[in-house]
């Protein structure tokens, strides 16, 4: 996955869920914001038809699904957090923000 900016700092985290009757599977992965792109890295098995096998196959270690997701969670650095006083509170309270965006209903399959 590739994104344009990002703050030094910002953490991004993507899991891909497989949702089964058994129950969830996942794997995810965190990037440096500012790093601009994350990888998950697939699991190779097989052998390439050159060399003689069927193939080499690349899976995520997760169960074929029809209701999987991907998450995309984005924490900004907790040093740039906005400190303001308000009325009736002692004490200084922090403001900060998350983006998550989620894409449901998702097919993992060969």
């Amino acid at each position: 996955m590739q994104w344009t900016g990002g703050d030094p700092g910002s953490l991004v985290r993507v899991a891909l869920y497989s949702e089964q009757a058994t129950g969830t599977t996942y794997s995810y992965a965190y990037a440096d914001a500012a790093s601009g792109s994350l990888t998950i890295s697939p699991t190779c098995t097989g052998h390439s038809v050159s060399s003689g096998g069927n193939g080499v196959r690349l899976q995520f270690g997760l169960p074929l699904s029809s209701n999987a997701e991907v998450s995309v969670q984005v924490m900004p650095n907790p040093a740039n957090a906005t400190t303001v006083v308000t009325p009736g509170i002692t004490g200084p309270v922090q403001l900060t923000w998350e983006l998550l965006v989620l894409f449901l209903r998702l097919v993992l399959g060969q």
